[in-house]
């Protein structure tokens, strides 16, 4: 059976909710930054914001993104993560990190978004959520394992989650402006298809181009 590495939740957060929020440190773990109003504990976020500043450093880059509730540093010790340009907006999935009280995140994805719109969809699906949001673990989506996922075999049909079917789905349907959200569900069969959609967005896995259209990160 193909394994998967756990992978904490990807928050959709505001950059004032993230700068705002108490930290909970605990011993030899990674610290965890708790949101009021909210009530989650969140040590992965996901951002949409608008580039302002570039401040690169020594054995770093960085630059300052801008939601227009906030702005905080994001800080890329990874050469090969995408350097974007100042004004281009962006959806940042990455990890909260503090030191000498400066806030700051250090990005696994840096995606640049065609159309300003979407910082608004994402303050909007981030006001859906509210209170509704749930702290948990996730599972990495993506399978270690090269072989590549056949949907719709038996081996799918017996091994894979109703999330990672939906995932591989997205992509097979997807012609280059994101695969129908309905086409998706009659193909995958599953009885809480937007259940799944929420939590794969959630998770930063898929974003919305769309209301009915989803595509992969």
């Amino acid at each position: 059976m193909t394994e998967f590495k756990p992978r904490l939740t990807a928050y959709l957060v505001k950059i004032k909710e993230l700068l705002d929020a108490a930290i909970t440190e605990v011993p030899d773990q990674a610290a965890t930054f708790y949101i009021h109003g909210r009530e989650i504990n969140v040590a992965r976020v996901n951002l949409t914001g608008i580039v302002v500043s570039k401040n690169p450093g020594q054995g770093y880059n960085e630059f300052l993104l801008d939601d227009g509730s906030g702005a905080i540093p994001i800080r890329a010790f990874d050469a090969q993560i995408f350097d974007p340009e100042i004004g281009s907006m962006v959806r940042i999935i990455g990890r909260v990190r503090e030191y000498n009280t400066a806030r700051y995140v250090i990005p696994e994805i840096v995606k640049v978004l065609p159309d300003k719109n979407f910082l608004e969809l994402h303050n909007l699906e981030i006001g859906s959520k509210g209170n509704k949001t749930k702290k948990s673990q996730t599972s990495d989506l993506r399978p270690q394992n090269p072989e590549k996922l056949e949907v719709g075999s038996k081996k799918s049909e017996e091994e894979v989650s109703p999330k990672q079917l939906v995932f591989e789905l997205i992509k097979e349907l997807d012609l280059g402006e994101g695969a129908d959200i309905i086409a998706v569900a009659k193909k995958a069969d599953i009885e809480d298809i937007d259940g799944v959609i929420d939590s794969l967005i959630k998770d930063g896995e898929i974003f919305k181009v769309a209301p009915s259209r989803v595509k992969v990160l």
